[in-house]
């Protein structure tokens, strides 16, 4: 079958040159009746022929590709029979040598073993007495070298006379070599003392030599220095002299400039220029010398940022102390910068430099929230707002329209130090530090409210406060400002909200990995005994990267805060308030000014109502032949009532989504209503309309049932008040309350129908009834 394949091809090589595939009689899925549509077809158009002219050639040129197919399997077939007789011989052959090698290969084993058995002991002999010449060979160069190790200790100080240090070096290597071998005698550790001594002794002759080439950054001398340190073992200590070498020069360079009385801001850029330029100078220096030049570089670097007398932290510390306390982190914040500015130009992946360099600003990460919460109330506190809490009107309306954008300043400046200075891993800190300034500013506005509702409500107002009608539209004007203000309140908040919601979820893999302990690098250890940062950051951190590694790890000790910042960052996701606190103290701060406004505005009608008992006009017995006209005191809340669009047309213009905004968290005093949709015009009016004229109902109700007596012409006199009051709701687009209707239908009913009309009055309260029926002499 394998050969079937190749013979089609064969046969179809000699029908070449009739134009047709016979390849593809070979196909393992070969389709009659495809191959056959498309020869007819194809082939057909191709040459210009009948359909049936064409069929009987394919048809011919098929049966001689049969006759071509059957002669090839003839061929190959008898082919196949006369070779078969060769192959088997063949194989009948290779059967025989194998069976004889296999014969042979049992014979040398046979011969191995024999070898083996018979030399065994011969073999035993020959190990042994090679152990012995090992032992003697190994016996005989440890009297030499102890015969040497007695010359060299003659020669040794003939060598330091000389101030040969190679020829020192050279002794002393071979007495070295020597005491490996005279590790067994008795007096080894004497041996051993002598030549620690004698190193010792070579070390302070050429440490001299050495320091003055590091500091000629002599490059052969330095060699020679290194060839004979390594020569004794302590090719270590050559980074130590180099350390030296530059150690008290750094340290004089930072104690002068902590001396100069100038502010740390202004000089530690210098200090750092001044590390730059020793990292710049020398480095070139070790990289021809020391295989891990960068790392002593780091090592040195590392070393006097750890040693500074006094420490960075306490230089900071009284730094903060001798400046404003309100932009103490704005001070730590430039300092971090200036030491993130240095890492990134130096861009060393050491981690115990990194760690040198941003450890004394680990305190002020971690303690970033409760530390910003102090500054922004600090700050609060001395804005001009908690002086005019107990100022007059003006005063107070004008503080607390420059104390908004102020306040969020300060929030927004708040975000910002959080993104500086923790890349936002303290960010529970700053929502709760940010809650907390809201919640103050909204305090101090409610307090300023309530002052301001003690100066002007309406037991205190007089009669001539009453009839200044252009004095109390202007307050209630600027009480209306106050709501207005309340509704940017709740503006800005939304917005600083949205804006901290996005700055969190822009890192909130990053945070939740942080916050999981998944950011770890080498090790989870925050900090050593002495106080000093962790060395495991990440090694490819320099700058930011590198500070907000070190950070993690003092946070990883601290499971309360990588709780915290989880939880915060999970409820952020879920859509859940950032500043719960803050809306609860906003909702009270807006019913505050809204009550203020609403008191404002009813206060002069409020004025007039509880007059009404008082009124002789119900006393009269005088018959009215005309229609009675209203009284002038409901004629005069009439006309405030009326006015009150145009009050509130100026405010609502442009800016109703603001009040719509305030109004949805408080509700109007008197307004039984539900907030109206927002996308309705007129919302803010329409709810304010419904209050007042609710507040005015309500007060005229409790004003008309306290009258001890009502004559006919009272009566008369009363429904006219309480008929024009409803003409003006009704221009109002406001419905008459059902006790206003009902005390209106009691008090012009006879008194035979009072009875029975009374018992029908839907939700008719019995004691307003009983009080209408004593003042008509009813009852």
């Amino acid at each position: 079958p394998n050969r079937s394949p190749v013979i089609v091809e064969l046969a179809a090589g000699h029908l070449e040159g009739s134009r047709m595939d016979f390849t593809a009689f070979s196909d393992d899925h070969f389709d009659a009746k495809a191959w056959v549509n498309k020869a007819l077809t194809v082939s057909a158009a191709a040459e210009g022929e009948t359909l049936d002219a064409h069929a009987s050639k394919v048809v011919m040129r098929l049966q001689t590709f049969i006759q071509k197919v059957n002669s090839e399997l003839e061929e190959t077939s008898a082919q196949v029979v006369r070779d078969l007789p060769s192959v088997i011989r063949s194989i009948d052959v290779l059967v025989q040598e194998v069976a004889s090698l296999k014969d042979r290969m049992g014979l040398v084993k046979q011969d191995i073993e024999t070898v083996d058995k018979n030399t065994a002991q011969s073999m035993s002999v020959l190990v042994e007495l090679d152990t012995l010449k090992e032992r003697m060979v190994a016996t005989s160069a440890a009297l030499q070298e102890a015969d040497n190790w007695a010359t060299l200790s003659t020669d040794i100080e003939s060598a330091f006379e000389s101030e040969d240090m190679k020829k020192i070096s050279s002794t002393l290597l071979g007495m070295q070599r020597s005491l490996m071998v005279l590790c067994d005698v008795p007096d080894y550790e004497q041996r051993k003392k002598k030549l620690a001594s004698l190193q010792n002794r070579l070390e302070s002759m050429l440490s001299p030599r050495l320091l003055e080439a590091f500091n000629r950054h002599d490059v052969e001398v330095t060699r020679e220095c290194l060839v004979v340190f390594g020569d004794i073992n302590r090719k270590a200590q050559v980074q130590n002299y180099f350390y030296r070498s530059h150690k008290t020069t750094l340290g004089k360079m930072w104690s002068s400039l902590v001396d100069s009385q100038q502010p740390v801001v202004k000089w530690l850029p210098e200090y750092y220029d001044g590390l730059q330029r020793v990292w710049t100078t020398e480095l070139p220096f070790c990289v021809q010398l020391f295989a891990d030049a960068e790392q002593m570089m780091a090592t040195l670097l590392s070393n006097a940022l750890t040693s500074r007398q006094p420490l960075m932290q306490e230089v900071i510390v009284e730094h903060l102390k001798a400046n404003d306390a309100s932009s103490g982190m704005d001070q730590v914040i430039l300092l971090f910068k200036q030491s993130e500015a240095f890492a990134r130009t130096l861009a060393c992946k050491n981690d115990a430099l990194l760690a040198a360099i941003f450890d004394a600003f680990v305190h002020y990460q971690l303690e970033f929230g409760p530390m910003q919460s102090e500054q922004l109330l600090r700050s609060l506190k001395n804005s001009d707002l908690t002086a005019a809490v107990d100022r007059d009107f003006d005063t107070v309306l004008q503080t607390s329209k420059a104390a908004l954008p102020y306040v969020f300043g300060l929030a927004n400046a708040a975000m910002v130090r959080c993104s500086d200075l923790t890349c936002m891993l303290s960010v529970d800190g700053l929502a709760n530090a940010v809650d907390d300034l809201f919640s103050a500013f909204c305090d101090s506005l409610r307090a300023a409210v309530a002052n301001l509702r003690k100066k002007y409500n309406s037991s205190a107002m007089s009669e001539k406060d009453e009839d200044n009608i252009e004095e109390n539209w202007r307050r209630f004007q600027a009480s209306f400002e106050l709501v207005q203000l309340c509704g940017e309140t709740v503006q800005r908040v939304q917005e600083f909200e949205q804006a901290l919601r996005s700055a969190i979820l822009a890192k909130k893999v990053a945070l939740l990995k942080h916050a999981r302990g998944e950011q770890t690098a080498t090790s989870t250890s925050a900090a050593s005994a002495s106080g000093t940062a962790a060395t495991s950051t990440a090694s490819a951190s320099t700058g930011s990267d590198a500070a907000l590694a070190i950070l993690f790890d003092f946070m990883h000790d601290r499971p309360k805060a990588r709780a915290a910042l989880e939880s915060r960052v999970l409820r952020t996701e879920q859509g859940q308030g950032l500043f719960d606190h803050t809306m609860e103290e906003i909702s009270k701060l807006n019913s505050d000014a809204h009550a203020f406004a609403f008191e404002v505005v009813t206060a002069p009608m409020e004025v007039r109502l509880r007059k009404i008992p008082s009124l002789e006009t119900w006393k009269a017995t005088v018959v009215h032949d005309f229609e009675v006209p209203p009284s002038s005191y409901v004629t005069r809340i009439g006309e405030q009532l009326l006015t009150l669009p145009q009050q509130l047309e100026p405010f609502l213009t442009n800016n109703e989504e603001i009040f719509a905004l305030a109004l949805k968290h408080c509700k109007l005093p008197s307004d039984p209503t539900a907030l109206l949709p927002e996308t309705e015009s007129n919302v803010v009016a329409d709810h304010w309309l419904n209050g007042v004229a609710n507040g005015v109902m309500s007060t005229f109700v409790k004003g008309l049932l306290q009258i001890p007596r009502l004559s006919d012409s009272g009566s008369k006199q009363l429904c006219a008040d309480i008929g024009y009051l409803c003409n003006v709701l009704s221009a109002l687009d406001v419905s008459p309350s059902e006790d206003l209707s009902n005390c209106n239908q009691l008090l012009s009913i006879s008194k035979e129908e009072f009875a029975s009309l009374a018992s029908r009055l839907p939700k008719l309260d019995p004691a307003a009834a009983a009080a209408i029926a004593k003042m008509r002499q009813f009852a």
